[in-house]
């Protein structure tokens, strides 16, 4: 479908694309249980209730104008949409997905790609005593080293993030630690005080 341009911009945008997707009457229900702007992409996951109860949720993906004019093309997962970056929570409510559904292929594709892109961009959270990995060696004073020890420690009233390598020399402050790979889930830890001396690698 091509896009639809208002002459009048909606005092509520969002409010508005809600309306789009609500319905009730004779042939049943419809409603967004979520929806969330990423960039100009609008996603929803919208419920459709059939009069005899029978229920499926499904995505729905809207480009939108919101400058001056205010403006969407209107899509849903079925179509296939290049548009993957569906916040994790609307994915959640989906219902599966069955042989009745139209063109399956291309909305098991979409949830995937989308899952693909939330995996890929959201790291394991890091956690005191965790050892971590990085693509590249950092150069210490003892040589090359790419696993450390994820220590939590206070510093001027705030934990900070600083890592010991596998030689207990430490505490370093790593660049580009938001990167590194968590390999295994903490270990028993002793208490460590707040450093002194670090060094930036």
């Amino acid at each position: 479908m091509g896009w639809t341009v208002y002459h009048r911009r909606p005092a509520d945008p969002r409010a508005e694309l809600r309306s789009l997707l609500t319905r009730s009457g004779p042939e049943g229900s419809r409603r967004p249980l979520a929806d969330a702007f990423v960039g100009s992409t609008w996603y929803a996951a919208v419920e459709d209730v059939t009069p005899v109860g029978a229920r499926h949720v499904w995505a729905a993906v809207f480009l939108v104008m919101r400058g001056k004019e205010f403006g969407y093309k209107d899509m849903c997962e079925s179509m296939g949409p290049c548009e993957d970056r569906c916040p994790k929570r609307i994915l959640d409510l989906l219902t599966p997905l069955d042989e009745t559904y139209p063109h399956i292929g291309y909305a098991t594709d979409w949830r995937a790609r989308c899952r693909a892109n939330l995996a890929a961009r959201k790291p394991p959270p890091l956690k005191d005593g965790a050892l971590v990995s990085s693509q590249a060696p950092y150069v210490l004073p003892s040589g090359p080293c790419s696993t450390f020890t994820a220590r939590r420690l206070p510093r001027r009233g705030r934990p900070v993030w600083r890592f010991y390598a596998g030689d207990g020399s430490g505490p370093y402050l790593l660049r580009n630690w938001r990167q590194l790979q968590v390999l295994t889930p903490p270990a028993a830890l002793t208490d460590v005080a707040a450093p002194r001396q670090e060094r930036l690698l």
